[in-house]
């Protein structure tokens, strides 16, 4: 079982909401804390959390960021028995860093056929190139859904009596109710092609 834990991430991973919810079914004292950019401060950081008696660690960010989280760990002697490492990266590549004695359980996306075979059309036929795959491939996705599902509505006529609001009109404090416009429904209702997985909704806003 986990008893504490040291998370590590970087700008590719949104984590500012996540401060409320990340183990909350675990009895868990962890520390969620964003990379030092400069190598020097990088190691202050891994020590910091040594001293704070961190033996459970997660590196959460780019195959580059990973590397140079664990260099920071093994100039703080950080592996061994007492340590347990995890990364999760969104890049599919092997890590490189210059770690001695070290076990890590690294966690990243790896295609099937299938989804290979879909990655590779969306860069030939739509020149989807931007990195990590996994997320350009996600937003393209989601993309396609939500032009279909706009489309579904407006051939229900949802559209008919839309009220837009001006720019200098609109206030964060007091949105626009739109009555018997469920664009989450349609978003559900759509076929679409799923490149890496089906979304999974749930709660309010989908996972």
């Amino acid at each position: 079982s986990i008893i504490n834990a040291g998370i590590i991430y970087d700008d590719t991973f949104v984590m500012e909401h996540k401060y409320k919810s990340l183990l909350q079914n675990l009895p868990c004292r962890h520390i969620l804390t964003m990379v030092e950019a400069r190598e020097m401060d990088l190691r202050k950081q891994m020590k910091r959390l040594k001293d704070a008696d961190i033996v459970n660690y997660f590196a959460v960010g780019s195959r580059d960021t990973i590397s140079r989280i664990l260099d920071a760990a093994t100039a703080n002697d950080l592996f061994g028995r007492k340590y347990a490492w995890y990364a999760v990266s969104k890049d599919n590549e092997d890590i490189q860093c210059g770690c001695e004695n070290a076990s890590v359980v690294f966690l990243r996306p790896q295609p099937n056929a299938d989804t290979r075979g879909r990655l590779n059309m969306l860069q030939r036929d739509f020149q989807l190139t931007a990195t990590p795959e996994i997320d350009s491939a996600f937003y393209f996705d989601y993309t396609i859904r939500g032009i279909k599902a706009a489309a579904k509505m407006a051939t229900e006529g949802k559209y008919d009596n839309f009220k837009y609001v001006r720019c200098e009109e609109f206030d964060e404090q007091d949105p626009p109710v739109r009555e018997n416009f469920d664009l989450r429904s349609a978003l559900k209702s759509v076929s679409v092609v799923d490149t890496w997985a089906p979304i999974s909704w749930g709660g309010l806003f989908c996972n």
